[in-house]
């Protein structure tokens, strides 16, 4: 042990060792020996590694392609059904389409008679409204104003005037819907259309 009186040598402070421990067999770099030392080294310098199905999936993924296109069939279809109306908008679920409109649909379809199956592809949603939330101005100017300072002025006013303004003008924008509308619902929509 040393003390303050001892004296250690260079030439004498050293002595072999033998390291056990994984490394990246690409790059070398040494992960140590505890038990997430063999996944690092493996996953290093990798691109690829096993999926759960027994695939092959790239490094930044945790599912290869096919079973990623799996699990995003089963949680669409996991969605409520609901019957559309012919007049709530909707949007896919993968994708930053929106219809406003029967016309809309039909347009992107470029069908004005899609079979069930075409109309299944496009895994539609109903879009909600994305309302914002109340506009509180002492919040808005929290990072300006020290903590126990008064805002000057008729504040109020300000706030009533934006709030009445974004009530006036909602929604401002869509998102996608947790229910998904039926395609029985949108045949019959396109069927109502054709009637004379």
């Amino acid at each position: 042990m040393k003390t303050p009186d001892t004296v250690i040598r260079y030439e004498d402070n050293a002595e072999q060792a033998t390291v056990t421990g994984w490394i990246c067999k690409t790059c070398k770099r040494w992960y140590g020996y505890d038990d997430s030392a063999k996944h690092m080294a493996s996953y290093c310098c990798c691109t690829t590694r096993p999926c759960e199905c027994g695939g092959r999936v790239d490094k930044h993924y945790v599912k290869c392609d096919a079973c990623r296109a799996k699990a995003d069939t089963e949680r669409y279809y996991a969605r409520e059904e609901r019957e559309w109306d012919g007049k709530a908008p909707l949007c896919c679920d993968n994708d930053d389409k929106w219809f406003w409109s029967l016309d809309d649909l039909l347009d992107h379809m470029e069908t004005d008679t899609p079979t069930a199956e075409q109309i299944e592809d496009l895994r539609l949603l109903f879009a909600e409204p994305h309302h914002p939330g109340f506009f509180d101005l002492s919040e808005h100017l929290s990072n300006y104003i020290s903590g126990d300072a008064e805002l000057p002025g008729d504040y109020e006013a300000a706030e009533k005037a934006v709030n009445d303004y974004l009530k006036a003008n909602e929604p401002l924008s869509w998102t996608h819907g947790k229910y998904r509308p039926s395609v029985a619902s949108i045949i019959a929509e396109i069927e109502e259309r054709k009637k004379p």
